[in-house]
C-alpha cells in the first residue's frame, strides 16, 4: 500500500511538473521534459571514480547475491556511474569474521553479516532473539525503518560503520519427524538449534535439548536420530533437502533473521568527498538492492512450500493462543537474573513503539 502511494505521488509529481513547464511558454524546454518522463535515466560516465567492494559468504547463485547484483545496478544509475560496486560472493573474500574486520580496518568496503557474529559485535541485537518477536515481514521492516533501526544505526556508527541496509533469512519454522504444534510436544526432544546462545535457552524453556548447529549439519542429525526436531525456513528444508529426513513443518515464525549491510568509514569517507549527493544516492541504492533480496526470498518460500507439497510435507500452523502461552513461559524461563539474557530496556521500549505505531496503519 505504501508502495502504491509512493508511486502515484512520483506520477503526480511528473505530471505537475510537465505542467508547469509547458506553462512557462518556454520553446527550448523538451529536453526539460524528456528529463521527467518515466523510464528516463541520466547521462551515466562509463569509468567510475570509485569501486566499492562488497563481501557476503552467500554462493554467487544466492537470493543474496541476486539483491546485490541488483545493488550494484542501481549504484550505476544513482550515482551516474561515479561509483561501481563489486560482489565478492562466496566466501571468496573470507569468513563473516574476516569480512567485518577488513571493513573496520577500511581494507574492505561493505560486508553482509548476521546471527552470533551480530550479536558479539552489537550485543544490544541480542533483543532479536525474543521468540515471536514480529507477527510479519512488514511489521519487522517497519521497525527497522523507524525508532529500532535508529538505534542500530546508532550502534554501527559508534564503531566507525554505517548500516547501509539490511537483508534477511525470514522467519524460522519448527520442521520435525511427529507433529509440533504446542509447546508440550517439545518436552523431551532433542532440537537441532541455530548456532545462538539465546536458542539453547529458548528450547530449553520448554524442556527439550538444544543441540546448536549449522543447517548444513541437521539433515545428517536428523538421519543419525541424533535430534528428531530442528528449526529452519521453509526455503532451507527444501534447499537442504531436510523432508527427506523430516515430514513436517509448523508455521511458528518463532524467530526473524536479518543480515545488516555495514559500510566501512573510509568507503563513506571517498562517497562524501564524491559530492554531498553521492553518499545519499548510494544509500538510496543499497536499500532498494536489500529490498530486492527480501522480494526473492518471499518468491523462492514461495516456490519452497510448492516443492515441500509435492514432496509429502504436511504444514500446520501454530495457533495464536499457544504461541503466547510458549511466550510466557519463556520470559518467565529466560528472564530469571542469574541467566543473563536480560535485553536492553531502551531496545525493547523502541519495538514496542514501532509494533504499536505498525498495527495503526
Amino acid at each position: 500500500m505504501r508502495k502504491e502511494k509512493l508511486i502515484s505521488r512520483r506520477l503526480f509529481l511528473q505530471g505537475a511538473g510537465l505542467a508547469a513547464l509547458c506553462l512557462s511558454g518556454c520553446a527550448s524546454i523538451i529536453s526539460d521534459i524528456q528529463s521527467l518522463l518515466p523510464g528516463k535515466k541520466p547521462d551515466i560516465q562509463e569509468t567510475p571514480d570509485i569501486t566499492l567492494r562488497l563481501a557476503m559468504t552467500f554462493s554467487g547463485d544466492s537470493m543474496y547475491a541476486g539483491g546485490a547484483e541488483e545493488m550494484a545496478e542501481k549504484v550505476r544509475e544513482y550515482t551516474r556511474g561515479r561509483v561501481a560496486l563489486e560482489i565478492l560472493a562466496g566466501g571468496t573474500f573470507g569468513t563473516e569474521e574476516e569480512a567485518l574486520e577488513a571493513v573496520k580496518s577500511g581494507e574492505l568496503d561493505l560486508c553482509v553479516i548476521g546471527g552470533k557474529l551480530l550479536e558479539e559485535e552489537f550485543p544490544d541485537t541480542k533483543v532479536f532473539q525474543r521468540p515471536f518477536l514480529f507477527d510479519s515481514a512488514d511489521e519487522a521492516n517497519y521497525a527497522m525503518e523507524h525508532r529500532t533501526g535508529q538505534l542500530m544505526s546508532a550502534c554501527f556508527l559508534e564503531k566507525n560503520l554505517t548500516l547501509a541496509g539490511w537483508m534477511e533469512t525470514g522467519f524460522s519454522q519448527i520442521i520435525s519427524m511427529e507433529e509440533v504444534t504446542t509447546a508440550q510436544n517439545l518436552v523431551g526432544r532433542s532440537v537441532g538449534a541455530l548456532t545462538l546462545p539465546e536458542r539453547e535457552t529458548f528450547w530449553a524453556a520448554f524442556n527439550a535439548q538444544a543441540l546448536t548447529m549449522s543447517a548444513a549439519e541437521q539433515k545428517q542429525a536428523l538421519r543419525q536420530g541424533r535430534i528428531s526436531v530442528c528449526e529452519n525456513t521453509a526455503s532451507v528444508m527444501w534447499a537442504n533437502f531436510l523432508y527427506g529426513e523430516a515430514q513436517n513443518l509448523c508455521w511458528t515464525n518463532h524467530f526473524f533473521g536479518f543480515l545488516p549491510l555495514c559500510l566501512s568509514g573510509s568507503a563513506r569517507n571517498s562517497l562524501e568527498n564524491l559530492g554531498e549527493d553521492v553518499l545519499p544516492a548510494f544509500l538510496r541504492a543499497t536499500k532498494e538492492g536489500c529490498e530486492t533480496q527480501w522480494r526473492y526470498l518471499e518468491q523462492v518460500t514461495d516456490t519452497s512450500v510448492t516443492r515441500l507439497k509435492e514432496n509429502g510435507v504436511y504444514f500446520q500452523t501454530m495457533a495464536q493462543e499457544e504461541k503466547a502461552r510458549m511466550l510466557e513461559q519463556y520470559l518467565r524461563y529466560a528472564e530469571d537474573p542469574a541467566r543473563g539474557l536480560t535485553p536492553s530496556e531502551e531496545w525493547l521500549k523502541a519495538l514496542a513503539e514501532d509494533k504499536e505505531a505498525f498495527g495503526r496503519l
